[in-house]
């Protein structure tokens, strides 16, 4: 008898865990700050992990004493990263499993703390793996 129960359902994450897009974010971050002569490193960014974009923009601003406002620093940040993510690469094995789980029927559902305009950008490299998903939970 196994202890382990078949997967019936999955939700998957989509940054860090299908799609490469913590490397773009972190390196957006750095050209910014890098302007003031700053360095973001991880222990800025644990900091940040799991806070909204507003709070997490204003510990930065404060954090680096940088000479903008928060909404400054995520106004050039958004322009930034909507040129990036359209590059996004896939992280290894995900298109695999979500392709093996789409053909053996098990229902999926990816979830981002983005908004739908941000989800699109991400995934345009990526769109037919990505359209095997049933459901697509973003922000708004």
């Amino acid at each position: 008898m196994s202890i382990f129960k078949p997967v019936t359902q999955a939700l998957f994450d989509m940054d860090g865990l299908l799609l490469d897009t913590e490397s773009i974010y972190t390196e957006v971050t750095q050209s910014i700050v890098s302007r003031f002569g700053k360095t973001f490193d991880w222990s800025l960014k644990a900091n940040m992990i799991g806070r909204s974009s507003k709070e997490s923009s204003k510990y930065l601003v404060k954090a680096l004493e940088l000479p903008i406002s928060g909404d400054e620093y995520l106004e050039e940040r958004d322009s930034l990263l909507r040129k990036r993510f359209p590059s996004a690469k896939a992280l290894p094995g995900a298109e695999a499993l979500i392709r093996h789980l789409h053909k053996n029927n098990i229902p999926i559902a990816v979830a981002t703390s983005s908004t739908l305009d941000l989800f699109k950008l991400k995934i345009i490299a990526h769109e037919e793996w990505f359209n095997l998903f049933d459901e697509v939970i973003t922000s708004d």
